[in-house]
Parts: structure tokens; sequence; C-alpha cells
């Protein structure tokens, strides 16, 4: 009801049990104002926290299980973040570790074991969902599903977790199947009144329609899955049906403007939240339709973004973008920034280019980040880059970056690289040497 008010009264209540060593209280505190900044889109901040409450665990004294709770957590933002690859590379790990770990619940141990197991499944499988990994984001959802099912969990609950599988169906062609969960789905969320899931369940709707070929049944089912979004107001939510929204409507090929303006919304989102991958892929669609032809007059500024895309029934974009950012010139130069970006790259690059290109997205930024100044950005770069120094394919990447981070700039850099490193040094340079502009200040 209150964000500002309950991270206050969090934060206290934080203090007070760090003064009073009561590190119990501290790492539930730290928890639950972890979630809270999560929930407005605070995904540094909340990560941070995350290995604030992991020490305070371990000086609670509490046992394996429960310390694994707060890495499910710390994962569970990682995800939210588009660090996806890093979350699957962990899963697996987490899924041996606690194979090795005792059933029964301990004194010290403050979570069910099969809480923390299938907390790691559902993870595991939104990751595998975001990676494309299809077949093995429905193997981890029916190893979760097996798991609930022989727990006695609720019919409500089965839908939710089934309906995970709804995007693998469609995406590896079993529209049929995909239709029969959502429908089973729908039906179940609108009997416990689940705002939030029939948003999703609306999108997925939506993209059944979308490969059928029916564009106008797709459409209305997304603009009814971003009503229910923005009564909940989740950014990541909210942005994904802003960017399946413009996805549809550049298909439609009827309303340009609009088009724009979703497509905007989301990548606005994604910059003002810290979903790097998300932006990177934002910004390469979003790169392609700039060099459409016709394409001055569309919305361009925040308030033409907001205007534009708050003529669909239930948008409150203006309302979502004050409380992620509430200075207006701070939307305003990310919004420059996302555009400055999308129009710096380089066309004609291959899928494979494209793929390394967003997953490197967090080590580009960094190194721009750390080559500007950025002191913190620095430090927690440089693990990052011995770590791919020590692989053959990219340690020729990793000496050209650091000679950026040493001060060197110029096309010479790029001599000798392969076009995959070539396309991922280049970014660098060129987000360096063309820096965006700021309103009210004069381009550098």
């Amino acid at each position: 009801m209150d964000p500002a008010e309950a991270e206050r009264l969090l934060r206290a209540s934080l203090d007070q049990a760090i003064t009073n060593e009561n590190f119990r209280v501290a790492s539930a505190a730290a928890g639950a104002l972890a979630t809270l900044l999560r929930d407005v889109g605070r995904l540094r901040e909340a990560l941070d926290l995350t290995g604030q409450m992991a020490d305070y665990t371990r000086r609670a004294g509490a046992g394996p299980w429960t310390q694994l709770a707060d890495q499910i957590q710390r994962l569970q933002l990682l995800a939210r973040m588009g660090q996806d690859q890093q979350v699957l590379d962990e899963v697996g790990g987490l899924l041996a570790q606690i194979d090795e770990l005792p059933s029964p619940r301990a004194a010290n141990e403050y979570v069910d074991p099969w809480n923390i197991r299938e907390s790691i499944l559902s993870v595991g499988s939104r990751s595998a969902r975001a990676l494309r990994e299809w077949q093995q984001a429905l193997d981890f959802n029916q190893v979760l599903l097996a798991s609930k099912r022989s727990r006695g969990a609720s019919a409500y609950e089965l839908a939710y977790t089934a309906y995970n599988d709804a995007m693998p169906l469609i995406r590896l062609g079993r529209l049929d199947e995909a239709e029969r969960l959502l429908t089973a789905c729908q039906q179940a969320f609108e009997d416990n009144d689940d705002l939030d899931q029939l948003s999703n369940v609306f999108t997925a709707r939506a993209s059944v329609e979308g490969e059928r070929g029916n564009l106008t049944g797709a459409l209305a089912f997304e603009k009814t899955a971003i009503r229910y979004a923005y009564l909940r107001r989740d950014p990541d939510d909210v942005a994904v049906d802003h960017y399946n929204l413009a996805n549809f409507l550049g298909k439609a090929r009827t309303d340009p403007a609009a088009q724009r303006a979703h497509r905007l919304a989301a990548a606005l989102i994604y910059q003002l939240t810290g979903m790097t991958q998300r932006l990177s892929n934002a910004c390469t669609v979003l790169a392609s339709e700039l060099r459409a032809p016709g394409q001055q007059h569309l919305p361009a500024t925040v308030p033409e973004v907001i205007a534009v895309a708050e003529q669909t029934e239930g948008v409150k974009l203006g309302e979502l973008i004050t409380a992620l950012a509430p200075d207006p010139n701070d939307a305003a130069a990310a919004l420059t920034q996302i555009l400055d970006t999308a129009a710096s790259m380089p066309t004609g690059q291959d899928a494979a280019i494209q793929k390394h290109l967003q997953q490197w997205e967090p080590v580009i930024t960094s190194t721009v980040a750390a080559a500007g100044g950025d002191r913190d950005a620095a430090t927690a770069l440089e693990p990052a880059l011995d770590q791919f120094a020590e692989t053959q394919d990219w340690a020729a990447l990793v000496a050209v970056l650091r000679r950026i981070l040493a001060g060197e700039r110029g096309e010479h850099l790029l001599d000798g690289l392969d076009p995959i490193d070539t396309a991922i040094a280049a970014q660098v340079l060129t987000r360096l040497t063309s820096p965006p502009t700021t309103p009210g200040q004069e381009p550098q």
C-alpha cells in the first residue's frame, strides 16, 4: 500500500537488529527489504542486499537449507536482471548440492527442504525459458510439477506451475497443447481472482494466435494482457506486454506511432530497472526499426511515448516511469541513451553475433562505466575479465578491453579480432566515443 513507509520501517528494523546482534531478525528484515526493492524495480539495490542477508543468516547459525534460501533469492534477482546464463550455470550445482543434504529438518533450519528444491527448479525453468532452451525448461517444470503433486499441492498451485509450460510448447510448435493448457489455466486464475497470472495467460494466448497468423486475435489478447498488467504494475510484466504489443503492431502495420511508443516504453522500463539483457534485446530490435522508412515523425521523447502508449486502454505509463525515475531528466536521459545505442548498432549482423552481443551486454556496460571513471564498476569487472582471459575464445577480446580501460581509443584496436570480438569491442568504443547527451547539456 505504501512502499516508501514499508522501506523506512524495514530499514529501521534492520538497523536495530544489527545493533542488538540479533542476526536472525536482521536476515529476515534484509530479505523482506530486498523483496520490496525488487517489486518496485530497484533491482541492483536488492541484489546488493542479498549479499548482506546471506552474511546475517550465517552469523545467525542457520543450517545449510536456510542458507540456500538466500542463494535462491539472489538467483531470482539475477534472472530479473537478465543474467539467465549465470543463473542456469549455477542451478545445476545447487541441485547437486541439495542431493547431499539431509532431508529431515534440523533445529537450526527455518525453511522446508522441499521448498528449497522446488524454488531452485522454478528459477532454473524460468532462466531456461529466457535463454530459449525450451526442452530444458519443460524438463525442469515436469520435475517441479511431480514434486508438487507428491506433496498434495492444490489445483490452483498446479495450474500456476503448469502455466510455465505454455511458452515452450508454443515455441516447439505444439500450439493445440498450449491452447488447452492456457484455457485450463485461465479458468483456474479467474476462479482465484489472480490478476497477475491472468495478464500472463492473455499474453501467452496472444502468442498462440500470433503463431497461427491471426493478428487481430493476437492484438486483442495482448491489449487485455497489458490492461491486467497495469492493475498490478510489476515493471517486468508491464515491460513484456509493451514489448509484445509492439511486435504485433509491427506485424499488423496499422499504427507505427503506437508500435514505436510501446517499443520505447519497454526499453525505458528495462533501462530504469537495470534489466540489461532484455534492454539489449529491445535495442537490437529498435535498431532495425529505426532504419525503416518513415520514422522521423514517430514518438522520440518521453512525453510523446507516454501520450501515445496511454491511448491503449488501461496503460498508465507516466505513473510507472515517475515511480521508477522521479526526476524527469533521468527518464529523458535514459531514453536518449536507448535511441543513441540503437542508432549506433551496426547493420547486417548475423544471429550468432547478435546472440553474443546480448550475452556480453553486462560486460559491455560495465566496461563503458569503468572506462568512464566508475571505480565500483571497475572493481566488479576485473574478476569477470580474469575468467574470460583464461579461455582461448575470449583472450584476445579481453586484451583489447583492457587496453580500452587503460585509455586507448581508435579503430586500430579492432585489428586482428574475429567478427564476434570485433562487434563486442566496437560496441564499447561506440558508446565511449559517442556518449548520449543529457537534456540541458551540450554534447561532449
